[in-house]
């Protein structure tokens, strides 16, 4: 659940661009297919634009344990997990590249 509330930060941030949303959420989607730094992550956190409930803000500084936790699932339950997270992400982004069309 929490890593679909992060998901859902990246696409309801106020972003400056599509390109700056688009980039995170390629990183996070990279972040589920191969289990990433904690460097990675807080660098990904930090990428967000300012404004940001602060909840989602704690959040993200809380998202490498989750994705730490994800990754030490074992193999057929974070398999079972991927496949909807993923298609929520590239839902989340068509949706948003609609929009920033106009």
């Amino acid at each position: 659940y929490l890593l679909c509330r992060a998901l859902d930060t990246v696409e309801d941030a106020a972003w400056t661009s599509f390109e700056d949303q688009s980039k995170r959420f390629d990183e996070f989607d990279r972040f589920l297919s191969k289990a990433p730094s904690e460097d990675e992550v807080r660098k990904w956190a930090q990428a967000f634009p300012e404004g940001l409930p602060d909840g989602e803000r704690a959040l993200l500084g809380d998202a490498w344990p989750l994705f730490a936790d994800f990754h030490a699932l074992p193999e057929a339950e974070r398999q079972a997990l991927l496949g909807p997270i993923l298609s929520m992400s590239r839902g989340m982004r068509h949706f948003m590249a609609r929009r920033s069309r106009g």
